[in-house]
């Protein structure tokens, strides 16, 4: 392994918070890791105890939109309004607006990239899929995971 590569993950959970939050969040404090949050506006305003709590500890909030939609399909209008009325929700529960975006389902063209950075977003995607959308089994997931870590790892090094 290149000594002269940082080794770092960036550990995301998109679409909540929801019930799983909570043992995410306990799990998260145990160990002393952070975590990014992008979070859909329509669970933030069901779960506003949640948001405090991940704000509480220090882990970043990022907008996920309000409803989970494929941007792609949406006016610049409609994604204004996914965006910005997470945002609100967002600000109403901690104080200020996020500035990371992430697209539902990583689907994202030029327009709408163009139109989020217009928005102040900086959007972010990701590396590796954990597919627990797929999988559900906790053993899959970390496999998953740690054999995307070690291709993205491998290429770094190649």
């Amino acid at each position: 392994m290149n000594q002269n590569i940082p080794q770092y993950v960036a550990l995301t959970f998109d679409d909540g918070p929801s019930a799983y939050t909570v043992s995410i969040l306990d799990i998260l404090k145990k160990y002393n890791i952070s975590a990014t949050f992008f979070v859909v506006g329509s669970e933030v305003k069901k779960f506003p105890n949640i948001i405090q709590r991940i704000y509480r500890e220090k882990h970043i909030i990022g907008n996920h939109t309000w409803n989970h939609p494929d941007i792609t399909t949406l006016s610049k209008n409609e994604l204004w309004k996914e965006i910005n009325s997470t945002n609100i929700q967002i600000k109403k529960i901690i104080g200020h607006s996020p500035d990371l975006f992430r697209p539902p389902y990583s689907s994202i063209n030029d327009k709408n990239a163009d139109a989020i950075k217009k928005f102040g977003m900086t959007s972010v995607l990701w590396n590796v899929d954990s597919k627990d959308w797929k999988e559900k089994s906790p053993l899959s997931i970390q496999k998953n995971v740690i054999s995307g870590i070690k291709k993205k790892q491998s290429h770094c090094n190649a």
